[in-house]
């Protein structure tokens, strides 16, 4: 192997996206791989490389890790200054959907898995592309993967790939670490594209021997550290929600509040010779409101919330997601608080076992045996939400489990204008004043189609950061129109309707 060799950017690179005095290098030896590879084979875990970068990147850090010395996993995480991306017509999504695009030659090859996607190096080697854009995080990995699409699930045996974690070879770990740094430099290219340097910028990505990761370092997730996974998911112990911020969905707000009830007064049900439920299972079309439901319900009943994420599980334990299970199970039950548990695409975490791999059945399996173990507990709800109800695992649905699957549909006209106005509202007290004219809403509901909450939300927000962006650059705008609301929803149907149906932007 060469020092110093660079990396070329793709012949596809258009000439839109070529980035102004900005090209990134590498530096790898052969003696730096022979020091991975023998720290490695020792068990050890670790950073290989890192540098600081200029904006909207921060940092750049690359990890090798293993557990026993006989497999390895890599993971590149891109840092991004969130100032940069939120709220950005060309967002940390919008990257991700960038980089997908240059990396495929063919882009319907693309594998969707919960909100990360499949990725090709070289040789069947095959990367976890994923987005955390709370964090405003890329990060590039190996790692175990299944996936199912939805088109062949009904009635037939569903597609699914599997990438379990790399045996570890010298051989095998040069080639995968040479297919994470090019893919890490496409991903930056992405970051950096149509932005202007006043010098040239040639960052150099140095990959020397493995820096050992202390215990407690905030990357100490990749490592399989499970203090840091209870640092990592969403924990709140008190929200400030009600039912009422919620537009439509009015048989699952009438369900979830009798529950909110019982949850506070599980004596009720003990004086009527029965026990509150153990599960609830929200499914429904995306944006519809299944996570603020959730959300509502831990309010509404003086809970704490606990947001676990498929990536919190499947991506960050190497082998190790069913620790990472009862690990929150166990947290949760300490200090007699009511919680609410809540999984988010739970299909992704618990797929129907007789067509899944071994390691899913085994997490599978720990989920069982910790709501069966919640039945004298009372403080514990454990509530799932996705978006294919036939994605999750018959055992989970049946009674004793998810007693209560709840049913979420896309909203009618009636129940958009009510989203509009719930959004607007909350607008409106948080700015202390009045932002949107009197608006003519049946011209507005001429131009939205069937949007969901989701959409309607966006809007909203799309439409006041114009108003923003008006005042920051001198102007003096007034209210939001009807005209302003179509011109905002005009846009937002434009650059959806160049989505491909797996929601990457189309080439053209």
């Amino acid at each position: 192997m060469e020092d110093s060799p660079e990396i070329e950017e793709l012949d596809s690179h258009s000439r839109e996206e070529e980035i102004d005095n900005y090209k990134m290098s590498i530096e790898i030896s052969d003696e730096s791989i022979d020091s991975i590879y023998e720290s490695l084979l020792k068990g050890k875990s670790g950073f290989i490389s890192s540098i600081l970068m200029r904006n909207p990147i921060r940092e750049i850090r690359i990890l090798a890790t293993t557990d026993d010395g006989t497999n390895f996993n890599l993971a590149a995480y891109i840092f991004t200054n969130e100032t940069d991306f939120f709220g950005k017509q060309r967002g940390i999504n919008e990257v991700a959907d960038d980089i997908v695009a240059q990396t495929l030659v063919d882009i319907d090859d693309v594998q969707e898995m919960g909100g990360s996607y499949v990725i090709p190096g070289g040789d069947d080697r095959n990367f976890v592309l994923s987005v955390d854009d709370e964090q405003c995080i890329l990060s590039i990995s190996t790692g175990e993967v299944i996936q199912y699409e939805e088109e062949i699930e009904a009635g037939e045996e569903p597609f699914r790939l599997i990438e379990s974690s790399p045996e570890l070879t010298r051989e095998n770990l040069e080639a995968h670490i040479e297919d994470l740094l090019n893919l890490t430099v496409i991903a930056t290219n992405q970051c950096y594209r149509g932005i202007q340097f006043r010098k040239n910028y040639s960052p150099v990505l140095k990959v020397k021997g493995l820096q050992t990761l202390e215990i407690g370092e905030d990357y100490s997730m990749a490592i399989g550290n499970r203090e840091s996974l209870l640092k990592k998911i969403e924990m709140t112990d008190k929200l400030d929600l009600t039912f009422e911020e919620v537009g439509g969905q009015r048989e699952a707000k009438e369900i979830l509040g009798l529950c909110s009830l019982g949850f506070k007064a599980p004596e009720v049900y003990e004086r009527w010779g029965t026990k509150f439920p153990k599960g609830i299972l929200l499914y429904g079309p995306p944006g519809t409101g299944k996570t603020l439901m959730a959300k509502v319900l831990a309010s509404s009943s003086d809970s704490r919330f606990f947001n676990v994420r498929w990536a919190d599980i499947a991506s960050g334990w190497y082998g190790e997601s069913e620790s990472a299970l009862k690990d929150i199970f166990d947290f949760a039950s300490k200090g007699g608080k009511r919680t609410v548990i809540f999984f988010d695409e739970i299909d992704s975490l618990a797929p129907p076992r007789n067509n899944s791999y071994e390691g899913s059945q085994k997490v599978v399996g720990t989920l069982l045996s910790e709501m069966d173990g919640l039945k004298d507990s009372g403080k514990i709800l454990v509530v799932g939400a996705t978006n294919n109800i036939d994605g999750v695992d018959s055992a989970l649905k049946r009674a004793g489990r998810f007693d209560f699957m709840i049913k979420f549909e896309m909203p009618d006209d009636n129940e958009r204008l009510e989203i509009f106005n719930i959004h607007i509202k909350k607008a409106e007290e948080y700015a202390k004043r009045r932002l949107f004219e009197d608006i003519n809403w049946a011209l507005v509901m001429n131009h939205i189609g069937k949007y969901n909450g989701s959409d309607i939300a966006e809007v909203i927000r799309r439409v006041l950061e114009e108003k923003v962006k008006q005042e920051l650059h001198g102007g003096n705008p007034n209210l939001v129109s009807t005209e302003d609301l179509i011109a905002t929803i005009e846009k937002y149907n434009l650059r959806n309707e160049k989505r491909n149906p797996l929601g990457f932007l189309s080439s053209n």
